[in-house]
């Protein structure tokens, strides 16, 4: 119910509804299901994403306009659904895009392993938004790959 105390718990530091749950184009809603296999071969080379011979997938680009400053201000959490060999979700939890491990790492996958994940995009309110014109709007673009290092 839109009143007061519910917006003013929202944009609370504490309140676990201070995120705003974004849609994925090209998705299935909230989240884009992705699988994932990565090269037979040796990889290595990251320190946390990537360590070992594992290979690292990593967000390696980021395009777009958006109605915040996205770097600031947008998180991500990697949901885990199945792997065949050995996989590491190094974004369990909702963690700011630019805090996450080694280069943006999103997951660890041992040589010739297939995962099957969600991606989850929030961005975080704050009571010194202004929005010019309802509804916001804006878009950014996620290219993944997977590197050495």
């Amino acid at each position: 119910m839109a009143n007061l105390a519910a917006y003013l718990d929202l944009l609370s530091q504490s309140s676990s509804k201070r995120f705003l749950p974004t849609t994925a184009v090209g998705g299935l809603g909230r989240y884009v299901e992705c699988v994932a296999s990565a090269p037979t071969r040796s990889g290595g080379g990251g320190t946390i994403c990537g360590a070992r011979n594992d290979w690292c997938l990593r967000i390696t680009n980021v395009t777009g306009v958006f109605p915040v400053d996205w770097t600031t201000r947008l998180y991500v959490l990697v949901q885990l659904l199945s792997c065949s060999g050995g996989c590491t979700n190094h974004v369990p939890g909702v963690t700011l895009i630019s805090a996450l491990p080694d280069n943006r790492g999103l997951l660890s996958l041992s040589p010739g392993a297939t995962a099957t994940f969600r991606v989850y995009f929030l961005v975080e309110l704050s009571p010194e938004d202004t929005f010019i014109a309802f509804p916001a709007t804006g878009s950014l673009t996620f290219t993944y790959r997977y590197q050495r290092n």
